[in-house]
């Protein structure tokens, strides 16, 4: 037999509350819980109820829980005709078959980052993150 069949896996929803700091990682600063390198194979970022205020959030791996990481999302409007919105945090390379430049692998040391370019009070947003390990 030429291969090992795996059934790991798993996904997690992150609740997401705005706040009024835009500082990196001021929103949200989320460790990985799976102990282990992982792949986040696909993101959704699903808004509820919009910011009040006009801003943009990057959500990306980061090296610490405050850094500003886009890798996932990049300067999202997270305000005005978005509540009920579903946004894709992945593009699918059509192209030469390549390494996939973002987003980078989630480690045991790294974070999920969530940060506004501005106030984000108001928002209240899910964001499903689907993972195997790497």
């Amino acid at each position: 037999m030429g291969y090992t069949k795996r059934t790991s896996g798993g996904c997690l929803a992150i609740d997401v509350t705005g706040v009024l700091a835009a500082t990196g990682g001021a929103i949200a600063g989320v460790p990985n819980p799976w102990g282990q390198t992982v792949a986040i194979l696909r993101s959704t970022l699903y808004i509820t109820t919009p910011s009040t205020g006009a801003a943009n959030i990057n959500i990306g791996v980061g090296a610490t829980a405050t850094t500003d990481s886009a890798d996932i999302i990049s300067a999202l409007a997270v305000n005005g005709a978005v509540t009920g919105l579903a946004y894709n945090g992945h593009v699918m390379e059509l192209g030469a078959k390549t390494n996939i430049a973002a987003p980078a692998l989630w480690t045991s040391t790294t974070f999920v980052t969530f940060t506004g370019d501005a106030s984000t009070v108001g928002l209240v947003a899910t964001l499903f993150l689907e993972i195997a390990p790497a």
